[in-house]
Order: C-alpha cells, then sequence, then structure tokens
C-alpha cells in the first residue's frame, strides 16, 4: 500500500510542473511482464538454480515519454536457500534522446526457503531489502532489456550450524546480485 502512495506523490509532482500543458497525451499506464538471469556472489557455494526463471509481472507509468515509475511483483529463485516472492518500486529516465535509460529501485525480497536439515541447522533472514541501480536499453516500443546491480542491505542472509563440528556456526554472506533482465510492455493511454 506504501508504494501506491510513493506513486501517487510521484505523479503529484510531476503534474504540478506542467501547468498549462496538456497532460492527458503525456502519461501512458504501462503493463509487462519480465523475465531476469540472476547471479548471486556469495562466500559460499551451494546448490542452485542455474538457469534461473526470475518471472515478474510489472505495472508502471510513463510520464513525457523520457521517465517511467515501475511496480514488479514476482518470484526469485536464485539459490536453494535464496527464493521466493519479491516486490520493489523503479525509477527510469531516458538518456539524451538515445534508446538508453538508466535505472535506480528499491526491492524488497521474501525468503521462503526451507529450514533445518537432518544434520544441519539453518536459519534464514525473512526479508532482504536490495538497493538497485543499472542502464538498459529500448530495443523498441514493447521490448527492452537491462543490466542492473541489486546491493543488499543487509549481507549476511543465512547462517548454518553444522552439528558434527562442534556446532559451528558459519554465516553465508552476500555481496551483491548482477540481474540480467528482459521485458515486454503493453501502454494504453491515461
Amino acid at each position: 500500500m506504501k508504494y501506491l502512495a510513493y506513486l501517487f506523490l510521484v505523479i503529484s509532482i510531476m503534474n504540478s510542473r506542467l501547468v498549462g500543458q496538456e497532460t492527458s497525451s503525456n502519461v501512458k499506464l504501462e503493463l509487462g511482464i519480465r523475465d531476469e538471469f540472476i547471479y548471486m556472489n556469495t562466500n559460499i557455494e551451494r546448490g542452485g538454480y542455474y538457469l534461473p526463471v526470475n518471472f515478474h509481472l510489472t505495472a508502471g507509468i510513463r510520464l513525457f515519454e523520457k521517465y517511467k515509475l515501475d511496480y514488479r511483483i514476482g518470484i526469485m529463485l536464485i539459490q536453494d536457500d535464496f527464493l521466493g516472492i519479491d516486490r520493489g518500486l523503479f525509477f527510469q529516465a531516458d538518456l539524451f534522446n538515445t534508446g538508453f535509460y538508466a535505472a535506480l529501485g528499491i526491492d524488497f525480497m521474501n525468503n521462503d526457503a526451507e529450514k533445518g536439515a537432518e544434520m544441519t541447522y539453518w536459519e534464514f533472514q525473512p526479508e532482504t531489502t536490495f538497493y538497485c541501480f543499472g542502464i538498459g536499453y529500448n530495443i523498441n516500443k514493447h521490448f527492452n532489456f537491462d543490466l542492473m546491480y541489486y546491493a543488499p542491505k543487509n549481507k549476511v542472509y543465512t547462517y548454518y550450524i553444522e552439528k558434527f563440528y562442534n556446532n559451528q556456526r558459519t554465516d553465508k554472506i552476500e555481496y551483491g546480485c548482477i540481474v540480467l533482465a528482459i521485458q515486454y510492455s503493453l501502454f494504453f493511454n491515461l
């Protein structure tokens, strides 16, 4: 709900700068689907998804053909101990009247991995916050791709205790994620 409040705040600020301009042709609703390939850099390698399927639905508002505010929700399957539903708010701005754009965002991921095993005890952070930035390219009106870096707020996202090694605790540290994504979008005039 707070994401919608932020979205309406940004729209009202942008509309206040449009005094005397016709806004109906400058604002478009954008709905899309997105697939992401994610590489997560960690200190300990474990089993994982080698071709991650990270499917997202997007809903955004495009302003003046140059700016977009985007809400994304979907599944994030990176490793067997880092998977779940994520949602985020992203802002992108076209660069210098080219097909390239810069993007900034914040993403919240709920880690729904299973806890514990027979010989090892696992504990996970229930939610991870990412600060995201990157660059993308609009292939055409409907397709775009981007390359982004997701920096985690809390780097230790899980730990495990080996029962056979004097209950030794090992932290699993995430240094960040590199995300390569392709998106298909449809536009509707508001």
